[in-house]
């Protein structure tokens, strides 16, 4: 899979810095820096996550789910372009990013886990589902939605 991320995500961090300045997004976005873009392993429990993945179909031990479209159709190894188009950070426990793969995707949130630290990468799930699609009492449904038609979220509300 090549995952392109935004030449902006820099930027969105510094403004995340800025308008909810407090050490643990200081600290967050600083570990996030040094291993994203100084190449370090880890960082204050920070690491990247080994397998970069969107999981298109989960079968777990659920044998009924091996009568799905895409587990009969599933292609190990295949290669698609992946862009992360927003990032959801949880300070000092994950970093998952938001995609739209041309690809069938039975998960209601396609996405990355980029960065865990005492989080299960499979957390993710569980975050995006609860902050972006629970209806109006998720925080970010708006933005997803705005996310999923347009590939962005209109400028000055990132």
């Amino acid at each position: 899979m090549t995952i392109k991320l935004r030449e902006m995500i820099p930027t969105h961090l510094d403004l995340l810095k800025e308008n909810y300045n407090s050490n643990i997004i200081e600290e967050t976005i600083e570990s996030i820096n040094q291993i994203w873009l100084q190449g370090k392993q880890e960082v204050n429990g920070w690491k990247k996550v080994d397998d970069f993945h969107v999981t298109t179909y989960y079968v777990g031990r659920d044998e009924d789910k091996t009568s799905h479209e895409l587990y009969k159709n599933f292609q190990p190894d295949i290669e698609i372009p992946v862009e992360i188009v927003a990032l959801v950070i949880v300070p000092n426990k994950i970093v998952t990013g938001i995609c739209f793969p041309e690809h069938d995707v039975a998960n209601r949130c396609p996405h990355v886990t980029l960065m865990v630290n005492g989080w299960k990468p499979a957390m993710s799930n569980s975050l995006l589902e609860e902050s972006c699609t629970r209806g109006t009492k998720s925080p970010f449904t708006e933005h997803y939605e705005e996310l999923k038609l347009n590939g962005k979220i209109k400028e000055g509300q990132d």
